[in-house]
């Protein structure tokens, strides 16, 4: 898989819908061929192989964005199955290669299933499958929790390129300081601007709509991440990961009354 952006931009299906491998017939489904799993995975963003399955941080629940992910054996196949809401996908696998074969999507805005095929492998979903014994795979998530005062994040949301078009995301710290005044309106989408220093970095923290987000700037003053407060996930930043200092301590306002610190 290249990244959990490319997932939710084919949409977000259905658990039930999603999972062929789910306890009753399925109907047979028209997959649209595709040359190779590269090829496959290339249109839909996926991994073209078990053994990348294995290791790849964007299925971890903590830093993705496209619901809960499990992993189980159904039939024939090794089986990823994301799930939101409304809507959900499969992703299946040869057992004996480790190949993709098939993907499969459900749930809004579809009103039926939809597939893609790796246009030499013969696919049918298997007719039943229990994916309540499905579960994450040990390798999604980093399995090191960070020493005292760090905090891990095996992979970021989106890179910092794209950080500008959504958030506030001043590039180095000279500008998050001449920025954070004019966040001090508190009726401002953006409000709650606050500056300091967590470990060897330095912090500029705001309040976008209600989750905090947190800034980090290296020694030299450049942007290294950008981290959601609520989700405890890593919005912007390196998409293999990395790790921060854990930052508890309270900010100084940059509002001149300090009325807009929380």
């Amino acid at each position: 898989m290249t990244s959990p952006r490319r997932l939710l931009a084919i949409g977000l299906l259905s658990w039930a819908a999603a999972s062929a491998c789910q306890g009753s017939k399925t109907t047979s489904l028209v997959c649209q061929p595709f040359a190779s799993a590269q090829e496959l995975c290339d249109g839909v963003g996926c991994d073209p192989t078990w053994t990348a399955v294995q290791t790849d941080h964007a299925y971890c629940q903590s830093c993705n964005a496209i619901g809960t992910c499990l992993a189980g054996d159904c039939g024939d196949y090794h089986v990823v199955t994301c799930n939101a809401l409304d809507s959900g996908h499969s992703y299946y696998y040869r057992r004996d290669t480790g190949a993709l074969v098939a993907a499969v999507f459900a749930g809004a805005p579809n009103p039926v299933s939809t597939c893609s095929v790796v246009s030499t492998e013969t696919f049918s979903p298997p007719p039943s499958c229990d994916s309540r014994t499905y579960s994450a795979l040990p390798g999604w998530c980093s399995p090191d929790a960070g020493a005292a005062g760090e905090r891990v994040f095996p992979c970021c949301s989106n890179t910092l390129a794209n950080c500008s078009a959504t958030v506030d995301c001043p590039a180095t710290w000279s500008e998050a300081q001449a920025q954070a005044p004019s966040l001090c309106d508190p009726n401002g989408r953006r409000t709650h601007p606050e500056l300091g220093s967590c470990g060897g970095d330095h912090v500029f923290r705001y309040r976008w709509g209600t989750p905090p987000l947190t800034l980090f700037y290296d020694a030299s003053g450049a942007l290294i991440a950008v981290v959601d407060e609520i989700l405890g996930r890593c919005e912007y930043g390196p998409l293999v990961g990395l790790t921060l200092p854990a930052c508890d301590l309270t900010l100084t306002s940059a509002c001149p009354d300090g009325g807009a610190a929380p």
